[in-house]
């Protein structure tokens, strides 16, 4: 499955391939939950996005581990810190997953600060920039995506990647009531809404 879904992700077409990117105020590539380097912004997107290196990267992780892996890049903004609904701080659960609490792992809780990523969408970026983001927050995307939608910031994204959690295949335990076809329903409302998105994996 996992082999299949990352064929499907290197055979999809780039929306940067079929619109006039020179003419974008900004190019952006945001990458929620980056992991290391290598993971998204080193082993994909600046070797697969069309004129990737024209982009300006940003990056959010709050698994301390990998922050060394962006000593050497300084063209990344990182943020370390979860993106979310609201400023503040989070609990999340387990080290190195990261993810929303869960009382299953009530003793790998751990505290981080959290953005109002919403409000960061609508105060840097404007109609005219060219924003791709990809989105892996470990089930975090059941809140962060209505509240974009809400809000309206979900219009200045042109291009996004995002990663749908269920427990069939994630086997997280804050997903255990998350489905496929609830993914699939994620995925053709932003459609519906005009985002250009994609399955990421």
């Amino acid at each position: 499955y996992q082999r299949r879904v990352q064929w499907e992700l290197n055979a999809q077409e780039r929306l940067a391939n079929h619109v006039p990117i020179y003419k974008a105020k900004r190019r952006v590539y945001l990458d929620f939950g980056a992991r290391d380097y290598e993971s998204s912004i080193g082993g994909w997107f600046m070797k697969r996005y069309p004129k990737a290196s024209t982009f300006e990267v940003k990056a959010w992780e709050v698994v301390s581990k990998f922050y060394p892996t962006y000593q050497n890049h300084p063209e990344v903004e990182l943020h370390k810190e979860a993106v979310w609904s609201s400023n503040g701080t989070l609990r999340l659960t387990h080290p190195s997953m990261a993810f929303v609490g869960s009382p299953a792992y009530s003793r790998q809780q751990f505290v981080v600060k959290s953005v109002n990523i919403s409000d960061y969408i609508l105060r840097n970026f404007e109609v005219d920039d060219f924003v791709v983001c990809k989105m892996d927050i470990e089930g975090a995307e059941y809140k962060l995506i209505p509240e974009l939608m809400r809000h309206g910031s979900i219009n200045l994204i042109d291009e996004l990647f995002l990663e749908c959690h269920y427990y069939e295949w994630s086997g997280l335990p804050n997903m255990r009531k998350m489905t496929l076809p609830m993914c699939h329903k994620m995925y053709a409302r932003l459609r519906n809404m005009g985002v250009y998105v994609h399955q990421w994996a």
